[in-house]
């Protein structure tokens, strides 16, 4: 990530970890969610929000 991003919005830990050069992968609900994990082989890890909003939550 470089200093000039756009990281309003951004949820913070996702922020920290790109600052540590590592990759993210994002979604702001359930479809764009799924979409990401069918297109991964791996994930070394995951982190989910408990209250995701199109009916899909973190439990």
């Amino acid at each position: 990530m470089t200093g000039s991003a756009d990281v309003i919005g951004q949820p913070l830990f996702a922020v920290v970890l790109e600052d540590m050069e590592h990759q993210t992968l994002q979604a702001d609900s359930r479809s764009p969610a799924l979409e990401l994990l069918a297109q991964v082989s791996a994930l070394d890890l995951p982190i989910k929000d408990i209250g995701l909003p199109g009916g899909m939550n973190g439990h």
